[in-house]
């Protein structure tokens, strides 16, 4: 598996103080962040983080959470919602349409 096709999200977290950091986080891999006062100091300790946990993983043996997979997304979902919303989506739509 390729240790570098996890998505990367990086983000400005601000505190009540004012002050402020740039947080990396690989949505895929929950154990991992990485932050600092730039976004570039956030990737790198992210991407540190990852490649120590992934290592970790590998050392004893446990599976590597898997990266999500765009191309077998259909764009398709399916949830449940009242009968009066259900009918407002649709009138709506075809407006649209």
């Amino acid at each position: 598996m390729d240790k570098n096709n996890y998505r990367l999200i990086v983000f400005k977290e601000t505190y009540e103080d004012g002050f402020f950091d740039f947080v990396a986080k690989y949505p895929e891999i929950d154990a991992v962040i990485g932050a600092g006062d730039s976004y570039e100091e956030a990737i790198k300790e992210a991407e540190k983080a990852k490649d120590a946990y992934l290592s970790y993983l590998e050392e004893e043996g446990r599976p590597l959470p898997k990266p999500l997979d765009f191309e077998s997304l259909s764009g398709r979902v399916t949830f449940r919602t009242s009968k009066s919303l259900h009918r407002k989506v649709i009138e709506r739509s075809k407006w649209r349409a």
